[in-house]
């Protein structure tokens, strides 16, 4: 496998963590509104509370887990976007990218 496809598949792996994280969070917000609204129906233990509360704990301690372990693999990822970047700086100079923006305004210019 090489390098890129490595990073392509991390770059999938990144985002599937951050649909994972989107999902839990939604989750928490809602086991702490469940939580709130329990505590205001007169008829609720506090037991039954706590327990709501806890389970909201839980999954924060779960969601601070995805957010580190997705913090740390964005690191390398943007290492690598960082490196491939500066060795394209490398390899192309200024003048050619001018010459490209110049051949598609003139592009442009000539549809109108």
């Amino acid at each position: 496998m090489s390098h890129r496809d490595l990073m392509e598949c991390q770059q999938r792996e990144i985002i599937a963590m951050q649909e994972m994280l989107t999902r839990l969070i939604n989750s928490y917000r809602l086991l702490i509104g469940g939580a709130n609204e329990l505590n205001g129906i007169a008829l609720a233990k506090k037991s039954q509370v706590k327990d709501a509360l806890k389970r909201a704990e839980a999954l924060g301690s779960l969601i601070d887990d995805v957010a580190d372990a997705l913090k740390r693999c964005q690191c390398r990822y943007l290492d690598y976007c960082v490196m491939y970047s500066e060795e394209i700086k490398g390899c192309i100079s200024p003048e050619f990218v001018y010459e490209d923006i110049q051949c598609e305004l003139s592009k442009t210019t000539d549809k109108k």
